[in-house]
């Protein structure tokens, strides 16, 4: 009796057995998915970070050029200015002397003619 209840449990027990390989190749390929997909997104946030950090590199850059772009204009107006200003002040001792030319003559002028 013992013998026909192993018999009989037998069939069930491959049944089983068979389900439980099946349900663990089913397991073993989901994994094997989730860690492809992993590696996936790895890749993905790696490619990323090498993106951002040139990224970043190539702005530091380009302020730099910018930066160094503007010292070298506030440089070429300072100088500019320095030289409009030397002109400025040498246009205006010109006018005060020609100013004090024309005050001279025109002084002479009425003393002229005063005496005629």
């Amino acid at each position: 009796s013992a013998m026909a209840a192993a018999a009989a449990a037998a069939p069930q027990q491959r049944l089983l057995a068979e389900r439980m390989d099946a349900l663990e190749r089913d397991a073993s390929d989901k994994a094997d998915q989730v860690q492809k997909d992993l590696d996936g997104i790895r890749a993905s946030i790696s490619k990323c970070e090498l993106t951002l950090a040139s990224r970043s590199k190539q702005m530091d850059e380009e302020l730099r050029v910018a930066v160094s772009r503007h010292v070298a204009e506030e440089q070429r107006v300072g100088q500019a200015l320095s030289i409009v200003e030397g002109v400025a002040e040498r246009q205006s001792k010109e006018f005060n002397m020609l100013q004090s030319k024309v005050d001279s003559m025109h002084n002479r002028l009425l003393e002229c003619e005063r005496r005629d």
